[in-house]
């Protein structure tokens, strides 16, 4: 977005963009506690300014980041409860993800060891080369558009990083346990789990709560 604060301050109707993840998993009685993972240069900053409106919450804790997006997911890893089983890793910049997916993955990787929500994909896709030429047209029926959040036993997901499977730059952290042969099952997401890239995505977000705030009080009218 080119803009100087972290994306996930930016305001989304009126609250951090961080905070509409952190209030859903903190309302699924199932998730046992929340590791937040900072922007290494602001993370104390950060936690200062979002303690009163982490507070209620009483199950959030915060770390600062590292260079990149494992290496932060790592640091967080290393700070959550060594007792719990799952590991959900989430990007805040998926403000509307809710309890249904929550669960869906953390019951699908407690069965299979890993699991992510993802979308069918809906278009073709070409795989091109640097040069902009399409190399080939992939079977589209094959493939998936990853959300998050992923999940993991936590035994899996530790064995990964710790058998240097994150030390090659990843996407996501299926991409890194699947390194390591484990398969990682895909579970069904929502389209509404949309992730912010782009002021115009920032925008679209705000419209989106507008029409559902709309339709909650045309139904309590009604």
């Amino acid at each position: 977005m080119r803009l100087r604060r972290p994306k996930a301050l930016l305001p989304l109707d009126g609250r951090p963009l961080l905070l509409h993840s952190v209030e859903t998993f903190a309302s699924v009685r199932e998730v046992g506690e929340i590791v937040l993972v900072l922007p290494p240069r602001r993370a104390a900053q950060i936690r200062r300014a979002l303690a009163p409106r982490l507070a209620p919450f009483g199950i959030v804790k915060a770390t600062a980041g590292g260079k990149r997006r494992q290496d932060s997911v790592r640091r967080g890893l290393e700070m959550s409860d060594p007792k719990a089983d799952v590991i959900l890793v989430h990007d805040c910049a998926r403000p509307f993800v809710d309890a249904r997916i929550i669960r869906r993955v953390a019951r699908a990787a407690y069965r299979h060891g890993a699991a992510l929500a993802a979308l069918p994909a809906r278009e073709t896709v070409k795989r091109v080369d640097a040069a902009r030429r399409v190399l080939e047209t992939p079977d589209r029926r094959t493939l998936w558009n990853a959300q998050t959040p992923q999940g993991f036993r936590r035994c899996v997901l530790v064995a990964a990083y710790a058998g240097g499977h994150g030390r090659a730059d990843a996407t996501d952290d299926a991409q890194i346990v699947e390194r390591t042969g484990k398969p990682v099952r895909v579970v069904p997401g929502d389209p509404a789990n949309v992730k912010i890239t782009s002021r115009e995505d920032l925008a679209a977000a705000e419209y989106m709560i507008r029409r559902r705030r709309a339709a909650r009080k045309t139904n309590h009218e009604r």
